[in-house]
């Protein structure tokens, strides 16, 4: 009896089953339909929507150098139905709308591609149905001429924070020149190409950067990507003995200083400790500061140290003396 109820149980769960599974069939395709009718509904509104079309200059002579990119991507807003604006997005516009240097070309140095005329050029790479509302472009203006360029150095163009470890930094720029396009009027007033502006603080291993050209409108670098490298000097400690200048001295007295030269302790990079000499430094020893005979030794003060040292400090700051009459 227990073997003949347990069947029954199973029967019936079996044949409920199939019931559910029939009716979430059911459901799932009506619910699949409805989405596609919605979809089909939708797609066949109009909407409007920004898509991204590349336009490009061609037919530039051989002999014209254009200082801009003669490639570049316009933002357009337009309006279609959403089958089309899909289509847009999913599809991905690469062919370029084409501009003729040719037409505008009036051997003046510039052209200048007004907004109207971009959306004229654009127009042929869209659907037919589709409508351009705006451009969020006002011109396209593009620099050039004839070859004209000079061979300029470059010149880094940054500011640099060294670590308290390192006194100083060498940089190195490659290429160290560049060939210069620009209008005659332009390059006679070019003496040096800067690189693009970058700053680095705390500086304590070397440094390497790929930057541009530091290109202003109208002019153009080939190459236009430089290499700058910035590498900080490790600092050592060094002695230099510095003779003592005498100022405010009368004409009738004469002051003398025992020992007359004096050690000056400074930090320095290896690199640049070839680059010290007592010259760079000034130490010196004013009269009026023992005309009154009242100091037993004559003080001293550091004036002037490279730029390039740290921590520069007399060893002795004040030395014996002896005022004398002419």
């Amino acid at each position: 009896m227990l073997k003949i109820r347990l069947l029954r149980t199973v029967s019936k769960l079996t044949s409920g089953a199939r019931i559910l599974n029939k009716d979430m069939f059911v459901f799932l395709f009506m619910l699949a339909v409805s989405g596609a009718f919605w979809l089909l509904t939708t797609l066949n509104e109009t909407y409007e929507q920004e898509i991204l079309m590349p336009v490009k200059i061609v037919n530039v002579p051989k002999n014209v150098v254009i200082f801009e990119d003669t490639e570049d991507t316009l933002t357009v807003n337009v309006r279609d139905k959403g089958f089309y604006l899909l289509a847009y997005k999913l599809a991905r516009l690469t062919q370029p709308a084409q501009i003729n240097f040719g037409l505008y070309d009036k051997q003046e140095g510039e052209i200048t591609i007004s907004n109207a005329d971009l959306i004229r050029f654009v127009y042929p790479k869209l659907y037919s149905s589709t409508k351009i509302v705006s451009l969020k472009r006002d011109k396209w203006i593009l620099h050039y001429n004839y070859g004209q360029h000079k061979r300029l150095p470059v010149k880094f163009n940054g500011k640099v924070i060294v670590n308290d470890s390192y006194s100083y930094y060498t940089t190195k720029v490659f290429p160290e020149s560049v060939d210069v396009y620009a209008a005659p009027a332009i390059l006679s007033d070019l003496r040096a190409i800067k690189t693009e502006y970058f700053s680095v603080t705390n500086l304590e291993d070397t440094v390497r950067r790929t930057v541009k050209a530091d290109g202003r409108i109208g002019v153009k670098c080939v190459p236009d990507r430089i290499s700058v490298t910035i590498a900080p000097d490790v600092l050592i400690e060094r002695t230099m003995e510095v003779p003592v200048t005498y100022v405010n001295v009368p004409a009738d007295k004469k002051l003398r200083l025992f020992p007359s030269k004096v050690q000056v302790h400074f930090l320095v990079g290896i690199g640049l400790y070839k680059n010290v000499s007592a010259n760079l430094f000034t130490v010196t020893a004013d009269f009026n500061d023992v005309a009154d005979k009242q100091h037993e030794k004559c003080p001293l003060k550091l004036n002037k140290t490279p730029n390039f040292v740290k921590k520069a400090r007399l060893v002795n700051s004040e030395v014996d003396y002896l005022i004398e009459e002419r």
